[in-house]
């Protein structure tokens, strides 16, 4: 199983990216820690981490439908 981390600081995008995630029944670890995120090069949130990638609140909205898609299929 893979891991999915959501990179949040429970801003309004980062609390919709959640709902999306939670509505899909996608499970994922959040983490919260702004100075590691910063120790970690990232420079706004929301960002997932899933299949070893990261990515943006867009990006993340369409891997999260295609996912919900091959879920459904």
């Amino acid at each position: 199983m893979q891991e999915i981390i959501l990179y949040t600081s429970n801003c309004p995008k980062c609390k919709m990216l959640k709902e999306k995630l939670n509505v899909s029944n996608i499970s994922y670890e959040e983490f919260t820690d702004v100075e590691e995120m910063l120790k970690m090069g990232l420079e706004s949130v929301p960002m997932l981490k899933a299949n070893e990638q990261m990515l943006s609140f867009s990006e993340a909205i369409r891997w999260i439908e295609h996912t919900r898609r091959d879920a459904n299929d």
